[in-house]
Protein backbone atom coordinates (compact mmCIF):
# COMPACT_ATOMS: atom_id res chain seq x y z
CA UNK A 1 0.00 0.00 0.00
CA UNK A 2 1.29 3.58 -0.78
CA UNK A 3 -0.03 6.73 -0.58
CA UNK A 4 0.96 10.48 -2.29
CA UNK A 5 1.30 13.36 -0.37
CA UNK A 6 0.74 16.43 -2.68
CA UNK A 7 2.46 19.97 -1.52
CA UNK A 8 4.43 22.21 -4.52
CA UNK A 9 3.46 22.17 -8.11
CA UNK A 10 7.02 23.04 -9.75
CA UNK A 11 5.63 26.23 -11.25
CA UNK A 12 7.64 29.54 -11.67
CA UNK A 13 4.49 32.00 -11.31
CA UNK A 14 3.16 34.22 -14.00
CA UNK A 15 4.01 38.19 -13.17
CA UNK A 16 6.81 37.30 -10.60
CA UNK A 17 9.42 35.24 -11.97
CA UNK A 18 11.53 35.59 -15.29
CA UNK A 19 10.83 32.31 -16.95
CA UNK A 20 8.65 29.33 -16.53
CA UNK A 21 9.98 25.91 -16.22
CA UNK A 22 7.79 22.60 -16.24
CA UNK A 23 4.57 22.08 -14.74
CA UNK A 24 4.91 18.44 -12.64
CA UNK A 25 3.34 17.99 -10.01
CA UNK A 26 5.47 16.83 -7.05
CA UNK A 27 5.27 15.43 -3.73
CA UNK A 28 5.90 12.62 -1.35
CA UNK A 29 5.21 8.95 -1.96
CA UNK A 30 5.21 6.84 1.38
CA UNK A 31 5.31 3.41 1.14
CA UNK A 32 3.88 0.67 3.97
CA UNK A 33 5.72 -2.44 3.60
CA UNK A 34 8.43 -1.27 3.92
CA UNK A 35 7.71 1.88 5.54
CA UNK A 36 10.01 4.15 2.97
CA UNK A 37 9.13 8.50 1.49
CA UNK A 38 9.90 8.52 -1.94
CA UNK A 39 10.38 12.21 -3.70
CA UNK A 40 7.97 11.14 -6.75
CA UNK A 41 5.70 13.29 -9.69
CA UNK A 42 2.61 12.56 -10.39
CA UNK A 43 0.71 12.45 -13.60
CA UNK A 44 -2.53 14.43 -13.14
CA UNK A 45 -4.51 12.52 -16.04
CA UNK A 46 -3.66 9.02 -14.70
CA UNK A 47 -2.36 9.79 -11.01
CA UNK A 48 0.45 7.46 -11.95
CA UNK A 49 4.02 8.02 -9.81
CA UNK A 50 7.25 8.38 -11.20
CA UNK A 51 9.71 8.66 -8.26
CA UNK A 52 12.53 10.98 -8.73
CA UNK A 53 14.26 9.49 -5.98
CA UNK A 54 16.24 6.04 -6.50
CA UNK A 55 16.51 5.43 -3.00
CA UNK A 56 13.79 6.16 0.25
CA UNK A 57 14.66 9.86 1.89
CA UNK A 58 13.87 8.07 5.45
CA UNK A 59 10.30 5.96 6.55
CA UNK A 60 8.54 8.96 8.26
CA UNK A 61 8.30 12.55 7.54
CA UNK A 62 9.48 14.91 10.12
CA UNK A 63 6.57 17.46 10.64
CA UNK A 64 4.29 19.82 8.61
CA UNK A 65 5.69 21.57 5.60
CA UNK A 66 7.53 21.12 2.55
CA UNK A 67 8.30 23.67 -0.56
CA UNK A 68 9.61 24.18 -4.24
CA UNK A 69 11.82 26.38 -4.90
CA UNK A 70 11.34 26.49 -8.86
CA UNK A 71 14.44 28.35 -9.48
CA UNK A 72 17.02 26.49 -7.91
CA UNK A 73 14.70 23.37 -8.68
CA UNK A 74 14.97 21.76 -4.79
CA UNK A 75 12.31 20.23 -3.22
CA UNK A 76 12.54 20.94 0.86
CA UNK A 77 10.85 19.31 4.02
CA UNK A 78 11.37 18.94 7.30
CA UNK A 79 12.94 15.01 8.17
CA UNK A 80 14.16 14.57 11.76
CA UNK A 81 14.38 18.40 11.94
CA UNK A 82 16.71 18.40 9.62
CA UNK A 83 15.64 21.34 6.40
CA UNK A 84 15.85 18.19 3.66
CA UNK A 85 16.38 19.74 0.31
CA UNK A 86 16.02 17.47 -2.88
CA UNK A 87 17.14 18.00 -6.79
CA UNK A 88 14.37 17.73 -8.59
CA UNK A 89 15.96 16.29 -11.53
CA UNK A 90 18.30 13.65 -9.74
CA UNK A 91 16.49 12.97 -6.52
CA UNK A 92 19.81 13.92 -4.60
CA UNK A 93 19.91 15.23 -1.29
CA UNK A 94 21.90 18.28 -1.97
CA UNK A 95 21.49 19.73 1.43
CA UNK A 96 20.58 18.97 5.34
CA UNK A 97 20.88 21.34 7.61
CA UNK A 98 19.39 20.97 11.42
CA UNK A 99 17.19 23.92 11.97
CA UNK A 100 18.04 26.23 14.55
CA UNK A 101 14.06 25.96 16.10
CA UNK A 102 12.74 21.99 15.82
CA UNK A 103 9.13 23.84 15.73
CA UNK A 104 9.45 25.65 12.34
CA UNK A 105 6.88 24.45 10.30
CA UNK A 106 4.02 24.86 7.94
CA UNK A 107 6.74 26.24 5.39
CA UNK A 108 5.75 28.44 2.69
CA UNK A 109 7.89 30.21 -0.51
CA UNK A 110 7.82 33.40 -2.11
CA UNK A 111 8.75 33.49 -5.13
CA UNK A 112 9.43 37.61 -4.54
CA UNK A 113 12.17 37.45 -2.13
CA UNK A 114 12.95 33.74 -2.54
CA UNK A 115 12.64 32.89 1.01
CA UNK A 116 10.93 30.07 3.22
CA UNK A 117 8.61 31.33 5.59
CA UNK A 118 6.84 29.31 8.14
CA UNK A 119 5.22 29.34 11.65
CA UNK A 120 7.63 29.02 14.72
CA UNK A 121 6.37 28.17 18.13
CA UNK A 122 7.16 29.44 21.88
CA UNK A 123 7.75 27.20 24.84
CA UNK A 124 5.71 24.09 24.83
CA UNK A 125 4.37 24.73 21.34
CA UNK A 126 2.03 27.54 22.98
CA UNK A 127 1.64 30.92 20.72
CA UNK A 128 3.21 30.86 17.41
CA UNK A 129 5.18 33.46 15.36
CA UNK A 130 6.02 34.22 11.73
CA UNK A 131 9.37 32.85 11.23
CA UNK A 132 11.97 32.33 8.12
CA UNK A 133 14.53 29.96 7.52
CA UNK A 134 18.08 29.74 5.86
CA UNK A 135 18.01 26.53 3.61
CA UNK A 136 21.68 26.36 3.56
CA UNK A 137 22.37 26.85 7.18
CA UNK A 138 19.30 26.19 9.06
CA UNK A 139 18.80 29.00 10.94
CA UNK A 140 15.20 29.69 11.70
CA UNK A 141 15.13 33.45 12.43
CA UNK A 142 11.30 34.99 14.08
CA UNK A 143 9.85 37.66 12.66
CA UNK A 144 6.57 38.10 14.52
CA UNK A 145 7.94 40.16 17.50
CA UNK A 146 4.99 38.94 19.70
CA UNK A 147 2.51 35.64 19.23
CA UNK A 148 0.17 36.29 16.15
CA UNK A 149 -1.97 33.13 17.59
CA UNK A 150 -2.48 30.41 20.18
CA UNK A 151 -1.90 27.93 17.61
CA UNK A 152 -2.31 26.76 13.69
CA UNK A 153 -3.99 24.08 11.97
CA UNK A 154 -1.64 21.91 10.30
CA UNK A 155 -0.36 22.16 6.57
CA UNK A 156 -3.19 24.60 6.23
CA UNK A 157 -1.11 28.06 5.00
CA UNK A 158 -0.64 29.41 1.84
CA UNK A 159 0.71 32.88 1.08
CA UNK A 160 -0.26 36.01 -1.04
CA UNK A 161 3.50 37.44 -3.05
CA UNK A 162 1.76 39.97 -4.29
CA UNK A 163 0.39 41.87 -0.90
CA UNK A 164 3.33 39.99 1.01
CA UNK A 165 1.13 38.14 3.08
CA UNK A 166 1.11 34.66 5.06
CA UNK A 167 -1.96 33.30 6.06
CA UNK A 168 -2.84 30.50 8.22
CA UNK A 169 -5.60 29.14 9.88
CA UNK A 170 -5.88 29.81 13.39
CA UNK A 171 -8.17 28.06 16.49
CA UNK A 172 -11.97 28.95 15.98
CA UNK A 173 -11.68 28.77 12.24
CA UNK A 174 -9.66 32.11 12.12
CA UNK A 175 -7.77 32.91 8.64
CA UNK A 176 -5.29 35.08 10.11
CA UNK A 177 -2.89 36.82 7.82
CA UNK A 178 0.79 38.68 8.64
CA UNK A 179 2.31 40.46 6.97
CA UNK A 180 5.91 38.90 5.68
CA UNK A 181 8.02 42.04 6.36
CA UNK A 182 6.79 43.25 9.93
CA UNK A 183 5.72 39.79 11.35
CA UNK A 184 2.55 41.70 12.68
CA UNK A 185 -1.09 40.19 12.19
CA UNK A 186 -2.88 42.53 9.37
CA UNK A 187 -6.06 40.58 9.03
CA UNK A 188 -8.18 38.26 11.46
CA UNK A 189 -11.21 36.99 9.87
CA UNK A 190 -13.92 34.02 11.02
CA UNK A 191 -14.39 31.66 8.06
CA UNK A 192 -17.99 31.60 7.37
CA UNK A 193 -17.92 27.32 6.49
CA UNK A 194 -15.26 25.14 7.12
CA UNK A 195 -11.96 25.72 5.11
CA UNK A 196 -9.03 23.29 4.68
CA UNK A 197 -6.51 22.70 1.69
CA UNK A 198 -6.08 26.86 1.03
CA UNK A 199 -4.07 28.00 -1.87
CA UNK A 200 -3.28 31.23 -3.36
CA UNK A 201 -3.49 31.58 -7.10
CA UNK A 202 -1.14 34.47 -8.38
CA UNK A 203 -3.27 34.54 -11.61
CA UNK A 204 -6.24 36.09 -10.43
CA UNK A 205 -5.06 36.57 -6.65
CA UNK A 206 -7.43 34.69 -4.48
CA UNK A 207 -7.66 31.88 -2.31
CA UNK A 208 -8.96 28.52 -3.34
CA UNK A 209 -9.73 25.99 -0.99
CA UNK A 210 -12.03 22.96 -0.21
CA UNK A 211 -15.02 24.17 2.25
CA UNK A 212 -18.07 22.17 3.95
CA UNK A 213 -20.96 24.75 5.70
CA UNK A 214 -21.82 23.87 8.93
CA UNK A 215 -25.04 21.27 9.39
CA UNK A 216 -24.29 20.61 5.78
CA UNK A 217 -23.20 17.56 3.98
CA UNK A 218 -20.53 17.28 1.00
CA UNK A 219 -17.54 19.06 0.22
CA UNK A 220 -17.23 22.08 -2.42
CA UNK A 221 -13.97 24.05 -4.44
CA UNK A 222 -14.75 26.99 -3.14
CA UNK A 223 -13.06 30.95 -2.99
CA UNK A 224 -12.80 32.68 0.24
CA UNK A 225 -12.36 36.49 0.87
CA UNK A 226 -9.91 37.01 3.78
CA UNK A 227 -10.74 40.05 4.70
CA UNK A 228 -13.72 39.24 5.81
CA UNK A 229 -13.99 35.45 5.97
CA UNK A 230 -17.00 34.61 3.47
CA UNK A 231 -17.12 31.85 1.63
CA UNK A 232 -17.98 31.89 -2.24
CA UNK A 233 -19.06 28.35 -3.51
CA UNK A 234 -17.47 26.71 -7.22
CA UNK A 235 -18.66 23.68 -7.28
CA UNK A 236 -22.22 23.06 -8.69
CA UNK A 237 -21.98 19.68 -6.68
CA UNK A 238 -20.00 18.85 -3.92
CA UNK A 239 -16.00 17.39 -5.29
CA UNK A 240 -16.98 14.88 -2.03
CA UNK A 241 -19.10 13.59 1.04
CA UNK A 242 -16.66 14.01 4.19
CA UNK A 243 -12.96 14.57 4.70
CA UNK A 244 -10.99 12.35 6.65
CA UNK A 245 -7.50 12.87 5.36
CA UNK A 246 -5.84 16.11 3.43
CA UNK A 247 -2.83 15.42 1.84
CA UNK A 248 -1.97 18.86 0.50
CA UNK A 249 -3.25 21.40 -2.62
CA UNK A 250 -2.18 23.14 -5.25
CA UNK A 251 -3.06 24.99 -8.22
CA UNK A 252 -1.91 24.75 -12.20
CA UNK A 253 -1.87 28.36 -12.74
CA UNK A 254 -1.82 27.87 -16.71
CA UNK A 255 -4.55 25.70 -16.99
CA UNK A 256 -6.73 27.36 -13.87
CA UNK A 257 -6.78 23.56 -12.07
CA UNK A 258 -7.01 22.72 -8.62
CA UNK A 259 -5.17 19.52 -7.86
CA UNK A 260 -5.49 17.98 -4.06
CA UNK A 261 -5.78 14.66 -2.57
CA UNK A 262 -8.18 14.01 -0.50
CA UNK A 263 -9.51 10.56 1.34
CA UNK A 264 -6.28 8.86 -0.74
CA UNK A 265 -7.60 10.16 -4.09
CA UNK A 266 -6.09 12.58 -5.91
CA UNK A 267 -8.83 15.21 -7.95
CA UNK A 268 -8.39 17.93 -10.27
CA UNK A 269 -11.13 20.68 -10.28
CA UNK A 270 -11.36 23.95 -12.68
CA UNK A 271 -11.31 26.95 -11.56
CA UNK A 272 -13.08 28.50 -14.45
CA UNK A 273 -16.20 29.21 -12.32
CA UNK A 274 -14.66 31.32 -10.61
CA UNK A 275 -14.21 34.27 -13.21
Amino acid sequence: MRRFILFSIALLLAGIAQAQMDTAIYGLELTYSPHAIYLSSIDPGTAAFTRVSANSLDTAVGGPGSVINPSKRVFYLNLHNKLVGIDLKTGSVVSSPVMSDATFSEFQYSPVDSTIYGLSYGPGWNGCYLAKINPTTGLVSRISATTVASMAYAANTTIDPYRNIYYFMAMGDTLVGVNMSTGKAVTRAVVTDYLDLMVFNCDDSVIYGITQASGTGGLFLSRINPAIGTVTTISPTPVNLYLMAASGSTIDVQRRIYYCIMNNTFMGMTLAAAG
